[in-house]
């Protein structure tokens, strides 16, 4: 999503930094519009370092002799002015346009955010109450302010609202413009499994599961109805989805399975590392170290989760996301990649290279759908999940 963040001159203006640093994080675009009140607050290097882009300040023609107000209000889907000081919100209301940001706020298609920020008396005075109503009533959404001492040292209302909950009502308001996924049941699974050979022993894998709960995430922000089955993590829950956790292959294969049939989902997204083999019967006690003791255990195939639910009548088979963890480059062995996408029935494979994927290092992922073709995603998981929505949008 490309955000526009306005900066107006209070002292709440360096919060914008932590603002812009979240948006980044989750690989939103931001561009910056600095009023020349801001810019005794805070800097245009440290946020053109923030935003990896450059500051919008008040030249009207940029060098391509392009109208700035025009071009920046068009070219982002939402714009949020933090902090709006009582000055900027009069000028807002009453439809002055002397600044670069005053403009590109009049000239926007985009949804408008502000988050007010000025001393206790300036907020309750009458004159910015009435402008603060006629703003809501021109469909501007408002976050704030909150009580709290002031940087005069006054305590009351008037502090602009925290930059965590900013971009929680960003997060928000991308929800409600965004309704591909709304409602669309999907089940989530991550993670790797556990396969006990005794008591006190187990094989496992180095899945994180961080890929499957940013999906997970990314498709609850979006208004899916989200079931996520999980093998054992350090993770917390994604916002607004349905944990279920298990830990072995078989647990996940009959959470898997019964859901499925019981209900029909609209997508599987199959990110979790299944181990591929389990003990056929876990020792009641712990097995001696012995040189025999690997070769006394008796191996037997685990289900395939995958493979099972692709197999599924068509009227229940949900659309199907499936990951492959290769050592291999992907690029090397697509004919093996594209056999497995068809014989699972997968719609969409996702080919990552372990274990340089593990965790949330940069990696490079083959995209192969359903006609073979293939598009390659160089990125964190944040980058990856969000590539991995908008082509299912486009399916």
């Amino acid at each position: 999503m490309k955000v526009l963040v306005g900066i107006t001159g209070g002292i709440a203006s360096y919060k914008s930094c932590e603002l812009i640093r979240l948006l980044k994080k989750a690989n939103h675009e931001v561009t910056v519009c600095l009023t020349d009140s801001a810019r005794d607050f805070i800097t245009p290097l440290t946020l053109e370092t923030l935003s990896k882009n450059k500051i919008l300040g008040n030249s009207h023609l940029d060098s391509n002799s392009e109208i700035n107000h025009i071009k920046a209000s068009r070219a982002v889907d939402l714009i949020v002015v933090a902090p709006a000081t009582a000055n900027f919100i009069a000028k807002l209301t009453h439809g002055i346009c002397d600044d670069l940001l005053t403009n590109i706020c009049a000239a926007r298609k985009a949804k408008l955010l502000i988050a007010p920020a000025m001393n206790k008396e300036m907020w309750k005075n009458p004159s910015n109450l009435r402008n603060i109503d006629l703003l809501i009533k021109d469909g501007i959404s408002i976050i704030g302010p909150e009580k709290g001492i002031q940087a005069c040292g006054d305590d009351g209302i008037g502090r602009m609202v925290s930059p965590t909950n900013i971009y929680t009502k960003i997060m928000e308001s991308i929800r409600k413009q965004s309704t591909y996924f709304s409602k669309k049941k999907i089940i989530v699974s991550a993670g790797p499994t556990i396969e006990k050979i005794d008591p006190v022993r187990a094989i496992t894998n180095f899945s994180t599961g961080r890929m499957g709960y940013t999906l997970a995430k990314h498709f609850a922000e979006e208004g899916a109805d989200v079931t996520l089955v999980s093998g054992p993590v350090n993770l917390l829950k994604p916002e607004n989805t349905r944990l279920i956790k298990v830990e072995s292959a078989v647990e996940m294969h009959l959470e898997i399975r019964n859901i499925c049939k019981a209900v029909k989902y609209d997508y599987f997204v199959s990110t979790a590392a299944v181990a591929d083999w389990r003990p056929s019967s876990v020792n009641s006690s712990k097995m001696k170290k012995k040189e025999s003791s690997l070769a006394e255990i008796d191996w037997v195939l685990n289900p395939d989760i995958v493979k099972e639910i692709g197999n599924l009548p068509k009227e229940i088979k949900p659309f199907i996301v499936g990951f492959a963890a290769e050592t291999s480059n992907p690029t090397q062995i697509l004919k093996l990649l594209k056999d497995k996408r068809e014989e699972k029935k997968i719609d969409l494979l996702i080919a990552n290279k372990v274990p340089e994927s593990f965790g949330d290092n940069c990696s490079e992922v083959l995209m192969i759908c359903k006609n073979d073709s293939i598009k390659k995603i160089v990125g964190n998981k944040e980058t990856i999940s969000r590539e991995i929505l908008s082509h299912l949008k486009k399916v």
